[in-house]
Order: C-alpha cells, then sequence, then structure tokens
C-alpha cells in the first residue's frame, strides 16, 4: 500500500466522520422542531390553523428524525466497513 493510497482511506474517514457530525446536527434541529411543534399544540390547541400545523410539523419531524437516524447509523456502518478495509489492505502490504 502507497503513501497516496493510505493517504486517500485517511481522508475519506475524516470526511465520512465530517458529514456525519453535520447529520447529528440536523438531528438536533429536527428534535427542535418536534419540540416547537407539541409546545404549540400545548399552547395554542384552541386554534384549529395552529392546531393543524402544529400536527403536521411533528409529524414530518418525527419521519425526518427516523430517516437521519437511519442515515447516521448506516454511515457509522459504513465508516467500519472502511476501517476494516483499510486494516486489511495494511496487513497485507506488511
Amino acid at each position: 500500500m502507497n503513501s497516496q493510497e493510505k493517504q486517500g482511506y485517511i481522508d475519506e474517514i475524516n470526511y465520512q466522520k465530517k458529514m456525519i457530525h453535520n447529520l447529528i446536527k440536523w438531528l438536533r434541529n429536527l428534535f427542535f422542531l418536534s419540540s416547537l411543534g407539541v409546545l404549540l399544540m400545548y399552547y395554542f390547541s384552541n386554534i384549529l390553523f395552529i392546531k393543524i400545523f402544529a400536527i403536521i410539523l411533528i409529524i414530518i419531524s418525527i419521519l425526518a428524525i427516523i430517516l437521519v437516524g437511519k442515515a447516521i447509523y448506516s454511515g457509522k456502518k459504513n465508516i467500519n466497513k472502511i476501517v476494516d478495509q483499510f486494516s486489511l489492505k495494511y496487513k497485507n502490504s506488511l
């Protein structure tokens, strides 16, 4: 394994970690949106338009949380596969 290939693996692992970190930020924001929907439901439950908006906001936020959570899970599995492949190639080159 040459140094350019080794650096390529390291760069890819770092890039994947950065993207997972970005997804975690999105997850935090989506939790905030769903909480905002719950608060809107609680405080403005007598106004029909806001109640419907809050319900839609909660449903969309929860679906997006599930989707982003799945992406984070898959991304972590992908990083583990890259690390395993890198270590296997590194062992074989020695």
